[in-house]
């Protein structure tokens, strides 16, 4: 139980850690699936640019994973 406890609060660190490192120029997968490349971050607000002409407003802890920097 307490090993299990304590894979969450890691897990739970890592996330907080990335979304709050989000930086334009980022490549990100939200958790809904979308791939982009972080726009614009604006407090707990990141444009992802998902396609020529094409940007989504995400909240930051939709931010899932980095996928290269």
């Amino acid at each position: 139980m307490a090993f299990t406890l304590l894979q969450r609060r890691q897990a739970q660190r890592q996330r907080q850690t990335l979304q709050q490192g989000v930086q334009r120029g980022d490549r990100v997968v939200t958790l809904g699936g979308i791939v982009g490349r972080v726009a614009s971050v604006d407090g707990d607000r990141v444009r992802l640019t998902v396609a020529d002409g094409v940007d989504v407003e995400v909240l930051r802890w939709g931010i899932g994973q980095r996928l290269d920097r």
